[in-house]
This record gives structure tokens, C-alpha cells and sequence, in this order.
């Protein structure tokens, strides 16, 4: 082992002062460590910073989840390792590859949770990119064309997203984003309400469509294409025209991005974590436990939980399958627990603790169990 730890200095030496490279990921060695408790991935860190301090490095320096998000985000800097299909390599048969919408989708919650994504795309043997991942490539660049400044520079909101709309700001807080999924059939020309419940719009607030002037629709002058926005007592409303021609003749099913300045927290949010540890097997099935740190601004809330059968390593990103428990009303901090029954014997589970109200929703991190 000292002979290879020799070997990987100078390897390490001859990467950083040959190549110059600007990042390093540090896949494995984290668990085989020396007498001084030096692990092989330290190793090769403290050569690479030795040599370039400002080489950035992602796996073995900060969390890299892999192949779905963390529940709730953290405090830290984290990157998520996402494949574009179902493995990190070219398959050319039997594979599955997420649409453009689902990586925009996870794209989005990466950033309104903090991190950044690191999207693997699987080259063939002569290195060439298949069609099929060439387009989907192609679909995120064209929505990163237009709402690109949403995913730049920004920073997670007092809270992630409301049901379907996730909310990102400004790194100086003096914008804030909502990004609209969920609306799949807003066809061009045809206007909706969306209501923000935790943005409160100030004297100076604005609010505009990303990639539209909000002057005119293509082909329908008789169409009001302005953005117009109230801030009542659930919220800010808001009332967009889908003005955007972005596929010839071919709705754009991606979704539109609203632009908010000079916005404030609404309120204080709830915070709850699932409490893994507490987990409980029991004849009928298992309990399962929360921890309800803070109701913030509110006086009362109702705690669940969302499971569901794991899919599986490889599809785990994948929003499917989801059931809810019974509600249980809350109204201060502390441990809360909900029975779960009709559970399969060996089956793998994934589940989450949700604590809602109408005004707020928030949810636990993402959580394993094996069925007894």
C-alpha cells in the first residue's frame, strides 16, 4: 500500500503540472486510509491543492449525491450526479433516457436547494454522442437559453418550491424566480393565475416573464400579452400570457419562468426533518417519526408522511409511486410519529415527513427502510 500511495503522488503530480486541469472527482479510496488516518482520496487532494490551491475539487471534498437529490438541500456547497439515462455509460440497447423536462426539473431543484448538478452523458466507443442524447442536450440548452438567468448565480428562497413551482433568488436577494412546472397544458396565447403564497411584492416589485417583452403574441395582436400582478392577504397574484413561439407550429411544453424584483418573505417557514433514526418495526408494520423543529409564522400545521416502493438506484430520480399517510394536526415543535401498515415483507421503502398547511409545505429528507 505505501508503494501505491507512492504511485498516486506522482500521478497526481504529473496530472496537475502536465494538464492543468481546473477540477478533480475523487471516485473511491475514501475508506482506505493509513496509520495516520490519511485516507487515499486526502491523499491526492493535498497534492492537487499543494500544487494549484485553487483546483477545485468536487467528489471527496464536498457531498455528491448519486442519482437523486437530497430531500431538503444543505448548508453546504453539494453536487448531484445525475446520468442521463440509467447508467454512467453508453448503453446502445434497453436503455431509458430522461426527457429534457425531468433534467430541467432536476436542474432547477439543484439550484433552488443550493447545489449544482452534474449531468453524465454517456459517449459510444469512437466517442460520438447518440441522437437521442444530442436532442435532449439541445432541449435544455434552448430553455437555459431563455431562462438561463435563473439557474446562474442564484441562491435557495426562504423555501425550495409550492407544490409544483419552484422558487429560486438572486445571490444580492433582489429577485426572485418561479419556476412553473406542472403546467403542461399552457398552450401559447392562453393566460393563467399563479398565486405565490410565500412572496410579498414591495413598493418597487416588477414582474415580467423571462424570454417574452410582455408586448405582443406572434400571430395574435388581439391578444394583451401583459403581465399583471396584486399582492392580496393568501399572496402574490399574479396573471402571465404564455406569449412564447419557441418550436415552429409545436406548443413548448417546457416551462415559463417569472422574474419578481424587490420581493420579501411572506413569512417564516415551518422546518421539519424525518427522523430516520427512530424508525420503528412493529408486527403490523412500522412507525415512523418526525422532528418538528419550528411552525415559524404559523400557529398550526397537519404532519404526514409520503412512501413509496423504492424504485431502485438507477431510477430514483423518478417522482412516481408516491402514497400518503393519514394527517396528523401539529401545533408545536417536537416528535411526532404515524403507523404505516400493509407493508411487504423485504420490500425496500423510501418515505419523507411532510408538514403542511394552506399556506406552507415542507418536507423531510428522503429516507430507506427495509420491511421486516
Amino acid at each position: 500500500m505505501e508503494g501505491y500511495r507512492a504511485l498516486l503522488k506522482r500521478q497526481m503530480t504529473e496530472l496537475v503540472t502536465r494538464y492543468d486541469p481546473e477540477l478533480f472527482f475523487f471516485d473511491g479510496g475514501e475508506t482506505m486510509r493509513n496509520e495516520e488516518g490519511q485516507s487515499l482520496q486526502q491523499l491526492c487532494m493535498e497534492v492537487a491543492w499543494d500544487l494549484k490551491p485553487d483546483l477545485l475539487v468536487t467528489r471527496g471534498a464536498i457531498p455528491t449525491p448519486e442519482q437523486q437529490l437530497p430531500g431538503i438541500g444543505a448548508d453546504t456547497v453539494w453536487e448531484g450526479c445525475i446520468t442521463l439515462g440509467t447508467a454512467w455509460q453508453y448503453q446502445p440497447t434497453n436503455e431509458q433516457y430522461k426527457t429534457g423536462l425531468h433534467v430541467i426539473r432536476l436542474l432547477t431543484e439543484t439550484r433552488a436547494k443550493g447545489g449544482s448538478l452534474l449531468l453524465n452523458i454517456g459517449p459510444d466507443e469512437d466517442g460520438v454522442l447518440c441522437r437521442e442524447q444530442e436532442n435532449i442536450l439541445h432541449e435544455i440548452g434552448l430553455w437555459q437559453f431563455i431562462n438561463g438567468e435563473a439557474m446562474r448565480g442564484v441562491r435557495p428562497w426562504v423555501l425550495t418550491n409550492e407544490g409544483d413551482t419552484w422558487l429560486l433568488q438572486a445571490k444580492d436577494g433582489q429577485t426572485v424566480y418561479a419556476v412553473l412546472f406542472g403546467h403542461n397544458d399552457w398552450d401559447r396565447g392562453v393566460r393563467k393565475e399563479i398565486l405565490l403564497r410565500s412572496v410579498a411584492a414591495s413598493e418597487d416589485t416588477t414582474v415580467e416573464v423571462l424570454g417574452q417583452s410582455g408586448e405582443l403574441t406572434e400571430y395574435r395582436p388581439d391578444l394583451d400579452a401583459h403581465v399583471y400582478w396584486e399582492q392580496r392577504e393568501e399572496g402574490l397574484w399574479i396573471s402571465a400570457l404564455n406569449a412564447q413561439r419557441i418550436y415552429c407550429g409545436i406548443q413548448w411544453r417546457n416551462p415559463l419562468v417569472l422574474k419578481i424584483t424587490h420581493p420579501r418573505p411572506a413569512f417564516l417557514p415551518m422546518q421539519v426533518q424525518t427522523a430516520a433514526e427512530a424508525l420503528l418495526q412493529r408486527e403490523d408494520g412500522v412507525l415512523l417519526s418526525a422532528d418538528i423543529q419550528s411552525l415559524g409564522s404559523f400557529d398550526r400545521a397537519e404532519l404526514s408522511f409520503e412512501w413509496r416502493v423504492y424504485p431502485g438506484f438507477a431510477l430514483a430520480s423518478y417522482e412516481e409511486g408516491w402514497q400518503s399517510t393519514e394527517g396528523l394536526p401539529v401545533t408545536e415543535a417536537g416528535r411526532r410519529s404515524i403507523p404505516l401498515t400493509r407493508l411487504q415483507s423485504g420490500v425496500t421503502y423510501q418515505y419523507r415527513a411532510v408538514l403542511q398547511n394552506e399556506r406552507n409545505c415542507m418536507k423531510g429528507e428522503l429516507t430507506l427502510f427495509v420491511r421486516e
